[in-house]
């Protein structure tokens, strides 16, 4: 998440660049060790080339100053107080015969059958 919050949204749009460009470099042998290779070349120091105009549009070669307005928030105090709850707790019978399968009751074996302790 933090990727997101920090990245200029202009550079997310230089991202099809970035791999139109990859495709000229790697002449049609795209494996990883060539993506690095790329990678390495582009970002570790990159000396002028013939294309040194397109290699700086690519996506992070370049910082673009942008205006941060700063945002005050207000102090505030949170205030919790106690209160009681007074909780009516009752045993409910939960298990009625009724809701029991018919075919479950028509089957033969049947585990047997215990004494309701509510009832």
């Amino acid at each position: 998440m933090q990727l997101a919050s920090t990245t200029q949204f202009s550079q997310l749009y230089k991202i099809p660049l970035f791999f139109s460009h990859f495709v000229e470099h790697s002449q049609n042998n795209w494996t990883f060790s060539e993506f690095k290779t790329f990678i390495v070349l582009h970002y570790d120091n990159h000396e002028m080339d013939e294309d040194w105009e397109t290699d700086q549009k690519l996506p992070f070669m370049t910082v673009d100053r942008v205006y941060q307005d700063p945002c005050f928030v207000p102090k505030f105090q949170l205030q919790i107080t106690n209160k009681i709850i007074d909780i009516d707790s009752q045993t409910m019978h939960i298990w009625v015969d009724q809701f029991t399968q018919s075919s479950y009751l028509a089957s033969i074996w049947q585990p047997p059958k215990q004494q309701h302790i509510f009832a």
